[in-house]
């Protein structure tokens, strides 16, 4: 089952192709067959048939929720110090301490950002004064998701490493699940799927 995953499902190629049709450089031709498969669908079903046909519920759940921890735990995200605006590091999420301080001034108040090193950087070095629109966009996300990650930790961090998260999806995640439990990798998934539903709803 991890196949599907890890080869038959390319989610950055799903997300193309529905940014390509809503913008209409892909358009969707509908085949009258009179309600038949076409011998293309046929083998698509038999595949996807012969890999799920034996494979419980639960089964299935913990496939999803062993797939989502992987890819989560492996995300490398840039931190910041929003106290003193003198620490930036990328670290891989699964490499944090439970509660991720500053070592510079040992401050909880983290912040996690999805941008390299040197996107933020100027954050740092003008210590988050007279900024440019988008630095000043980068420092307000960090400030956001430094109150998350101060108050839950290494757990905050899990979560807002989803695909497209708002800080306030992750904030309704976190009231309801505040560890690192399969329920929390459950709920970021049910994130992420609402995530892309706004994104091409």
């Amino acid at each position: 089952m991890k196949e599907v995953f890890t080869k038959d499902l390319d989610i950055d190629g799903l997300v193309t192709i529905l940014a390509n049709i809503r913008r209409g450089e892909i358009r969707l031709q509908i085949v009258d067959n009179g309600g038949n498969a076409t011998p293309v669908d046929r083998v698509g079903i038999e595949r996807v048939r012969m890999k799920t046909d034996l494979i419980p519920p639960e089964r299935m759940r913990a496939v999803l929720v062993e797939s989502a921890k992987a890819r989560l735990l492996n995300e490398t995200r840039t931190f910041l110090c929003t106290n003193c605006w003198d620490y930036l590091e990328m670290i891989r999420v699964k490499d944090l301490p439970e509660q991720p301080k500053c070592p510079r001034c040992s401050s909880k108040t983290i912040g996690l950002l999805k941008v390299d090193e040197d996107t933020a950087l100027p954050i740092i070095e003008k210590k988050g004064q007279k900024l440019a629109k988008s630095e000043k966009r980068l420092q307000v996300h960090a400030i956001q998701t430094s109150r998350l990650i101060a108050r839950y930790g290494k757990t905050a961090v899990v979560a807002l490493s989803g695909r497209k998260v708002r800080s306030k999806d992750v904030a309704s995640v976190l009231e309801k699940e505040q560890k690192l439990t399969d329920r929390l990798y459950e709920l970021v998934l049910e994130a992420e799927r609402k995530a892309l539903s706004r994104r091409f709803g």
